[in-house]
């Protein structure tokens, strides 16, 4: 297979044609903008608004009395939503213990390594209720 580079008269013909087309592009858009009517200012937007308030249930889990729960509501809650821990799926002694150790080794969570095995237990405990 037998492969040319292109002269330097085609290499110059493209550049230009990038710029030109370029250069059209820049002014099409310009020009289209022109035309378009001011933006209402802010505040006129609001005034045009009627007042509407939305209120949203507060849905957070209550955890249950477990051994070191205070130790987990401190250390966990500080990164994750209550509902976040909740709804993970029942894992094992084993699984928990990796995924709290990843945490603190990993993501820097604020728990002391003597903490890291209360909080397995809690976790695990809760699932075996």
């Amino acid at each position: 297979m037998v492969t040319s580079r292109p002269s330097p008269r085609t290499r110059g013909v493209a550049i230009a044609l990038t710029l030109l087309v370029g250069a059209i592009a820049t002014a099409v858009a310009y020009w289209g903008m022109c035309g378009e009517p001011p933006m209402p200012q802010p505040s006129a937007r609001i005034a045009a608004t009627p007042a509407r308030s939305i209120v949203l249930p507060h849905d957070e889990p209550e955890f249950a009395p477990g051994p070191h729960r205070q130790t987990f509501l401190v250390s966990c809650t500080t990164c994750h939503s209550s509902r976040l821990i909740a709804t993970q799926p029942p894992l094992s002694s084993q699984q928990w213990t990796e995924i709290v150790h990843k945490m603190i080794a990993v993501y820097g969570a604020p728990v002391p390594p003597q903490n890291e095995a209360e909080i397995v237990e809690y976790l695990t405990s809760l699932r075996n209720e």
